[in-house]
């Protein structure tokens, strides 16, 4: 891809992106019908534009490994960055997470790619989550356990319980206790997953899993169990 068509994409890619945030943020003052259609627009328009510049750069052979994960780490980003918190920044964010998995699952990245990833920021290594969460084969123990016990955000760690619970079959023994223990640590602690639905909805199929493999107590289950009916999830 030549200098030029690198920056024609990366102009196009921006037009869109922040053409999607500004109707997302209009949509802020409007209220019920009229603010939902400018969100979801407003968020499909967001998307199109990191979308479009990894599509242009996955049908360039010559393009640089780093150019490619430097513009997703940057997208996501921008628009975490630019997006109000709430629902819409959600979305928008996990749409283009969506994918990136969907290109791990088609085979686009490999093991040597992942490894450049894990010393990176908090962009990257959402970035890295998603990858394994398409790719089994390429799931790094640590990097999982990490995030679901030291998440730097709510979304973090859901990606790090949904990495583990979709790669289930290929962790080790050790390593599906360790998620385990991160689970119950944070259930009678900081109480991050337990009480936000989403991520609950993950760890109790994760201990179920834990369960049937053998690494899980039928008392700890119960634990798990009598402390989740006394707390309503968000």
């Amino acid at each position: 891809m030549s200098w030029f068509a690198r920056r024609r994409n990366l102009l196009i890619s921006a037009v869109l992106l922040i053409a999607g945030v500004v109707l997302v943020l209009w949509a802020k003052n409007e209220d019920g019908w009229e603010q939902a259609w400018r969100v979801e627009v407003g968020a499909a328009i967001a998307l199109l534009g990191p979308l479009f510049f990894i599509e242009e750069m996955l049908r360039s052979r010559v393009v640089s490994l780093e150019e490619k994960f430097d513009q997703l780490r940057k997208s996501y980003g921008l628009m975490r960055g630019l997006l109000p918190p709430g629902d819409a920044r959600t979305y928008v964010l996990d749409r283009l997470l969506s994918a990136v998995t969907e290109q791990a699952r088609a085979g686009y990245y490999s093991a040597p790619e992942i490894s450049r990833l894990l010393d990176g920021d908090d962009e990257t290594r959402m970035i890295a989550l998603a990858i394994m969460q398409g790719d089994h084969r390429l799931i790094k123990d640590e990097v999982i356990i990490n995030s679901i016990g030291s998440s730097k955000s709510g979304m973090e760690q859901y990606h790090a319980l949904k990495a583990a619970h979709d790669g289930w079959s290929v962790l080790v023994r050790g390593t599906k206790r360790s998620a385990v223990d991160k689970i119950l640590e944070d259930a009678s602690g900081a109480s991050y997953i337990i009480t936000d639905a989403p991520r609950r909805f993950l760890a109790e199929e994760i201990l179920g899993f834990a369960l049937t493999d053998g690494v899980l107590t039928q008392a700890e289950m119960d634990g798990w169990t009598g402390l989740a009916r006394s707390v309503q999830p968000r």
